[in-house]
């Protein structure tokens, strides 16, 4: 059966900011394991997700990265 799911079709690196908001993406991938605090693209209050882990796509439709609480770097929305 076929996936339904499109593939990212672009990415950008990601600075955390607890005001910048951005595009809707379809995953996020981080260079160093640590926790993110994302807000979802249908949520109006943030979540920290836990150790999340190098080289891994999470497929998280997020709209903000926030500074605080978010200890992972080399993040990477994908689009």
């Amino acid at each position: 059966m076929p996936s339904r799911v499109k593939p990212a079709s672009s990415g950008k690196a990601i600075t955390p900011s607890d005001t910048e908001e951005f595009q809707a993406s379809r995953g996020v991938m981080v260079g160093v394991a640590g926790d993110i605090n994302v807000l979802f693209a249908i949520d109006t209050v943030p979540v920290v997700i836990p150790a999340l882990t190098p080289g891994q796509v999470y497929p998280f439709s997020v709209i903000k990265i926030l500074a605080t609480n978010t200890s992972v770097t080399g993040i990477v929305i994908l689009r």
